[in-house]
């Protein structure tokens, strides 16, 4: 049976990888996309390039019919043959260049689509390469941040691979229209074609391989761009000004920019500079051919070898070889730097997950282990360990925990005591470093993140604030329930959002931020209570495990306490696992751990642990303590003031 020819198949073929330049297979590689994407496009792009190669040649005819008519309907008249011949001649000359000044539009506009379709499907690549792996840790590494910044762009310009299907368009009528007039000169020596073509070619391979290798330059100081990228968006965030304006910081911004700025282009300016003299260095063999061979023409046409019309023509071909080889655009550029970003791509596409780091870690790629409808029996971790990629200090230290189904767990603990990297670990984030976190029996390595994190709402401390309406805002807890807005509304309603968003200017289609004309900002306390609606959201519609990451943190003490009376009947049926630094506050939980330096101390009911009088106790007595003597300040401060603060 013969196989069906396919290019991306060849391209990977050992033979063609040995056969072709990695440039080369990698814009191979664009065209096949653009074709995949956009056949009717492409083939469009195809016909304007024939035109694009025909027109400029037939008018190197043209000028030479002219030119050589020229003296015969002058000695006889436009009336006579020789005359009408001189007009044809005129008319077909005129009827290219007005041609090809119609078709250089068009074939401009089908360049700019294809580049933003090819452009498009990149993005879309680089988007499902990030997403595919389960965990966040490639998210936090520099080498993935640096290989995402060059899939999107090589340079300080940021050209794309759709840079590369652009020039291509502008570039391949060139080329071929090279090629067309090295025939014509063969009409008139053979052997002055392949002189010139190869003197030409030559230089333009020398400026390729300059450009390629200024490309590669740039893309080896993607780090710094990267930098100078953020201190660039730091002096033009609004949320950012306050600061550098009370500090003084934006003239330290500036040089910082700057500093920043060089270190990425000193090495640029540096292979630039020498690939330029390489350049003018292989430039010179062409013009010479180029200038021998107009001589020879016209010693030809001197001694009566050619006629008028043939010396036209010849010297318009000979022209048109350096024209058409000789000659870089911003095209060459886009070809060259466009093209160094596909590696980058396919690195990103190639990179493997990361692999739990336990000897005893079940295969990962054979996710074959299924989850019920809802968790029955709970969440068991079995002497889990954590550490950070890169680091050796242990966030996590044999932690053993269960969770009972439908029960509310509390843990609280110092700042640093490793209650957000627990929650990372429980959402599947992160693989635990040893040991296991089981769920009905199933350790979650063996279970298709998707399925788990079905069964599983949260909300960080560093929750998203998405500029988008306050009903996506509270809907994206669960986006297949989104369209159901008695359910949005329920979960506004419990989290205490639903008299905001009542008045917002346009209600549920209010956008939340002031970026976009219409929407409103929020403070802190009114985002924790959408992103709280948006977690209950996801829990009332299909999740039967709710994760609140310190969810009052911006909440009054007033809103807290009413939130923390009222969890019970919020989170009843749930799996409910609650992170706090304030003791007082879980004090409903129906059991409180307490964690310190990834370790659990002390487990047990809000009484139990007051009345063993231990760090629980301790603390929580030393919390209390700072509200009782802030109640006590209070009338003072406001007699103090002479009014409202």
């Amino acid at each position: 049976m013969v196989k069906r020819f396919s290019v991306k198949r060849w391209l990977r073929h050992p033979r063609t990888r040995r056969v072709l330049p990695s440039s080369l297979r990698d814009r191979m590689w664009i065209v096949g996309e653009a074709v995949r994407m956009r056949p009717a496009l492409t083939a469009a792009a195809l016909v304007m390039i024939l035109l694009s190669t025909a027109l400029p040649l037939a008018s190197i005819v043209a000028t030479g019919f002219l030119v050589g008519a020229v003296p015969a309907a002058v000695r006889d008249g436009l009336h006579s043959p020789a005359g009408r011949r001189a007009l044809e001649g005129l008319a077909f000359l005129a009827a290219t260049l007005v041609a090809g000044r119609l078709v250089a539009p068009v074939r401009s506009t089908i360049a700019a689509a294809l580049k933003l379709d090819v452009d498009a499907r990149m993005e879309q690549r680089v988007m499902q390469a990030v997403s595919a792996p389960p965990g966040i840790a490639h998210l936090e590494d520099p080498a993935t941040l640096d290989r995402i910044s060059m899939a999107q762009g090589i340079g300080t310009a940021q050209h794309t691979p759709g840079d590369v299907a652009a020039a291509l368009i502008e570039k391949a009528p060139l080329w071929l229209q090279g090629l067309g007039s090295a025939v014509i000169v063969a009409r008139f020596h053979w052997w002055l074609a392949p002189v010139l073509l190869a003197a030409w070619l030559w230089a333009t391979d020398t400026g390729r391989r300059e450009l390629i290798n200024t490309a590669a330059a740039a893309a080896r100081t993607t780090r710094a761009v990267r930098r100078a990228g953020y201190l660039r968006d730091l002096a033009l965030q609004p949320t950012v000004a306050r600061e550098l304006r009370i500090y003084g910081l934006g003239d330290w911004l500036i040089e910082r920019f700057s500093s920043e700025w060089l270190r990425a282009m000193v090495p640029i300016w540096q292979e630039r500079w020498q690939g330029n003299r390489a350049l003018v260095v292989s430039a010179l063999p062409a013009v010479l051919a180029q200038s021998f061979a107009y001589a020879l023409v016209g010693w030809a046409g001197a001694r009566g070898e050619v006629g008028l019309g043939d010396l036209a023509l010849y010297l318009g071909a000979i022209g048109g070889i350096g024209m058409s080889l000789g000659t870089r655009s911003a095209a060459d550029y886009g070809l060259a730097y466009g093209t160094a970003a596909v590696p980058a791509l396919r690195r990103l596409e190639a990179a493997p997950a990361p692999r739990p780091a336990s000897p005893a870690a079940p295969d990962t790629d054979k996710l074959t282990a299924a989850l019920p409808p809802h968790l029955c029996n709970g969440i068991r971790l079995e002497g889990v360990r954590f550490h950070y990629p890169g680091r050796e200090h242990e966030v996590l230290s044999d932690l053993n925990l269960f969770i009972p189904a439908g029960h509310s767990l509390a843990i609280v603990g110092a700042n640093g005591a490793g209650k957000t990297t627990l929650i990372k670990l429980l959402c599947r984030l992160y693989d635990p470093t040893r040991g296991r976190i089981m769920t009905d029996c199933a350790d979650l390595r063996t279970v298709d993140p998707r399925i788990w994190r079905s069964h599983v709402s949260a909300i960080f401390q560093d929750f998203v604030q998405y500029a988008l309406p306050a009903r996506d805002n509270i809907g994206f807890g669960a986006i297949e329930a989104a369209g159901d807005g008695d359910r949005v509304a329920e979960a506004a309603r419990r989290a205490g959002a639903d008299s905001l968003i009542e008045g917002l200017p346009r209600g549920w289609d209010t956008v939340l931020s002031r970026r976009f004309a219409g929407g409103v900002d929020l403070s802190g306390g009114q985002w924790q209570r959408i992103a709280l609606a948006r977690a209950l959201f996801g829990a009332h519609a299909g999740a039967d495990v709710l994760i609140l990451d310190d969810p009052t943190a911006n909440l009054d003490v007033r809103a807290e306490a009413e939130l923390y009376d009222r969890f019970l009947d919020i989170t009843a049926g749930l799996t409910t696992i609650l992170i706090s630094h304030r003791f007082s506050t879980v004090r409903r939980a129906d059991r409180i751990c307490v964690l310190e330096r990834g370790r659990i101390v002390e487990e047990g009911m809000h009484e139990e642990l007051v009345a063993a009088g231990g760090r629980s106790a301790h603390m929580f007595a030393l919390q209390a303590s700072c509200f009782v003597e802030d109640a006590a300040a209070t009338p003072q401060t406001r007699v103090a003031g002479g009014g409202d603060a």
